[in-house]
């Protein structure tokens, strides 16, 4: 059997997936920060329905994407979404071994949840929502109180 064929045929799909990886990542590193604008720095992002729980549902570990702007948040799983304050019901957050979680739950049930790189991205990214008027968890308001700066 003569693979020689198979093997040139085969041999641009490394080079392809190179340059998809290389895309999906410029993709994401295109945010317009405005002043004031805070750029929450996440090692992955989750989406899902409240309720369904942490496994149902969508994951982004390329580009995870949260920034905090003057009126509304702009956030990424699978695609860039904005949203307003008054849309988020409740906020969340939990340190983690891997990470500190921050959960936003949209009044439509939706649940985003991004894994933030530290602990005080976290405590700050809490503030910043505490004063725009969201309401924290019992959980999140200790966590943004422990590490006021």
């Amino acid at each position: 059997m003569n693979i020689g064929p198979l093997i040139v045929a085969l041999a641009p799909l490394p080079i392809l997936a190179v340059v998809v990886a290389i895309f999906l990542f410029a993709r994401g590193s295109g945010a317009n920060l405005a002043p004031g604008d805070v750029d929450v720095p996440l090692r992955a992002a989750f989406g899902s329905l409240r309720g369904l729980g942490p496994f149902a549902g969508t994951r982004n570990n390329l580009n995870p994407m949260l920034i905090l702007r003057a009126g509304g948040v702009e956030y990424r799983v699978l695609r860039r979404t904005t949203a307003t304050y008054p849309e988020i019901a409740s906020v969340d957050g939990a340190p983690g071994r891997f990470g500190s979680d921050i959960v936003l739950i949209f009044a439509d049930n939706y649940r985003f949840t991004g894994r933030t790189k530290d602990r005080a991205a976290l405590a700050a990214a809490l503030r910043l929502l505490r004063s725009k008027g969201c309401p924290l968890t019992a959980a999140a308001a200790a966590l943004a109180d422990s590490s006021a700066g």
